[in-house]
């Protein structure tokens, strides 16, 4: 007696597994395997993976959920640098250089790098975002399909974020706009 009731219990809890692997792998984990058509394959370590394309401007990357997870995965677009730019800390404050031929440092005082993440989510409007990078700022910002900011307000950084949003709005478009067309988008 006690070894059918063992042997049903295990019988149930694959069962519940099967059906939770199936509503993942159909929800969350198949939105993103769709969009990997004509892009490199990369192991970035462990069973990590992502997906990576670049034409003459922009890089293109896939990172899918990890198995079981529900959010871990994004789509990214940022603009390809030709230069790697470093940050000097100082009692002066923060300044941002490049290295030239020469190997001198070029002060880049006006620098700034925007990369535009896209979220899909199973359940629910997906999340939009920009990592920004800039002698002032270094942040994530999350905003809605209208550019209105949705996060910053518990550190008191909201309107920074949207003053942020409102002034690249066309960078940031721009990149929605290929994210869009690479992967066949609806915002």
């Amino acid at each position: 007696m006690a070894r059918k009731k063992i042997i049903t219990v295990l019988f149930i809890a694959i069962a519940v597994f099967s059906i939770l692997n199936d509503i993942w792998l159909i929800s969350v984990a198949y939105p993103y395997f769709r969009y990997e058509k004509n892009m490199l394959r990369r192991y970035t370590g462990g069973s990590s993976i992502e997906y990576i394309y670049k034409d003459r401007e922009y890089e293109y990357e896939i990172k899918p959920p990890m198995y079981l997870g529900f959010s871990s995965g994004f789509l990214r677009v940022s603009p390809i640098e030709e230069t790697r730019h470093y940050v000097e800390e100082s009692t002066q404050g923060r300044r941002v250089y490049y290295l030239n031929s020469a190997g001198d440092r070029v002060y880049d005082d006006d620098y700034r790098k925007i990369e535009f993440y896209y979220w899909k989510k199973p359940f629910g409007d997906s999340i939009y975002g920009i990592m920004y990078w800039s002698v002032d700022l270094d942040a994530q910002i999350l905003f809605d399909k209208d550019f209105n900011v949705i996060n910053g307000e518990d550190s008191g950084y909201k309107e920074e974020f949207q003053s942020v949003i409102d002034k690249e709005k066309g960078l940031i478009s721009e990149m929605m706009n290929r994210a869009a067309d690479m992967w066949e988008l609806k915002y």
